[in-house]
């Protein structure tokens, strides 16, 4: 029997008991990125209205906050 290159390398792995991890591909990568993104945004948003809303951002009017926001 001639044994291939793939099922060599199965009979190593076997042998050894590991695994190769696949990467994940680009899509998979842009996805994690635009969330940790989005995650980033929100949350600095979160504390600046916290800090807005306990006086600590030099703000004291709400609306002025949504002036800043909003041009």
């Amino acid at each position: 029997m001639i044994a291939t290159r793939t099922s060599k390398r199965n009979r190593a792995l076997s042998a050894t008991g590991k695994r190769e991890r696949s990467r994940p591909d680009l899509m998979e990568r842009l996805a994690l990125a635009m969330l940790l993104a989005i995650g980033a945004v929100t949350v600095t948003i979160a504390l600046w209205s916290v800090a807005a809303y306990l006086g600590l951002a030099g703000i004291e009017d709400p609306l002025e906050l949504m002036h800043h926001v909003l041009p």
